[in-house]
């Protein structure tokens, strides 16, 4: 039996100086690279309501990260650790992997990459569909996709940012009208948002997939994920 990951709910409320765009926009950044999904919003006392569902163990990282506030320098650290990490990672490059474990990697609950992308007839419809990657992409480039989801992002597929009167939401675009647009913000997750309530709307910097796939998988499954997708070279 696969054991999946418990799903839980928490409500945040945040107090001091955090009422305005940049701390609700630190939170949704936040909550998304945590792999979190939910909201954040100003309420009429000054403080703000965070909303986020996911495993429990992200929701603690979660907490003490919003109790630590949103210092830019603090993203761009992250960020520069990140690229190190991946320095890191390039003897995965060089290691043999099993495409057969790739596959179940992919389709396992441990990565889930399946939940989000499409290869062949099987999986999700959040991400690319990378049926054929494996001949448009390089090993390294793979390798950085997976890594560092938010250094690049394919056409059709960007993140979305939309801040509204009380809400930030981060999603992919899955319909724009006169009316309303609507984000794709998780797998089997979206929300209808009329044109009416938005303030701003740009492309997010920010990917919907999490980072940190180098630790939740080995360098031998890591391998093996390339092994896999470097192995789907036709449609």
């Amino acid at each position: 039996m696969v054991k999946t990951k418990r799903v839980a709910a928490k409500r945040y409320f945040v107090s001091g100086r955090v009422q305005g765009v940049a701390f609700r926009a630190f939170a949704q950044y936040t909550a998304v690279e945590l792999g979190l999904a939910g909201y954040a919003r100003n309420l009429d006392d000054g403080r703000v309501e965070v909303y986020a569902t996911g495993p429990a163990a992200q929701l603690e990282l979660l907490k003490q990260r919003l109790s630590r506030g949103p210092l830019l320098a603090r993203v761009e650290e992250q960020r520069r650790s990140l690229r190190e990490n991946l320095s890191r990672l390039e003897p995965v490059l060089r290691m043999r992997g099993d495409a057969a474990r790739g596959r179940q990697i992919f389709f396992g609950a441990k990565a889930a990459c399946s939940s989000c992308h499409t290869i062949g007839a099987d999986g999700g419809q959040v991400g690319p569909d990378l049926t054929a990657i494996g001949a448009i992409r390089s090993p390294h480039d793979l390798l950085e996709a997976i890594v560092l989801p938010s250094a690049s992002f394919v056409p059709g597929h960007e993140s979305y940012r939309v801040e509204t009167k009380r809400d930030v939401y981060v999603g992919v675009l899955r319909e724009r009208s006169p009316d309303a647009v609507v984000l794709i913000t998780g797998p089997g997750d979206e929300i209808w948002i009329p044109r009416a309530d938005i303030l701003k709307m740009e492309t997010s910097t920010v990917s919907l997939m999490p980072d940190g796939y180098d630790e939740v998988l080995t360098h031998g499954e890591l391998a093996d994920l390339l092994a896999y997708l470097r192995a789907q070279v036709s449609r």
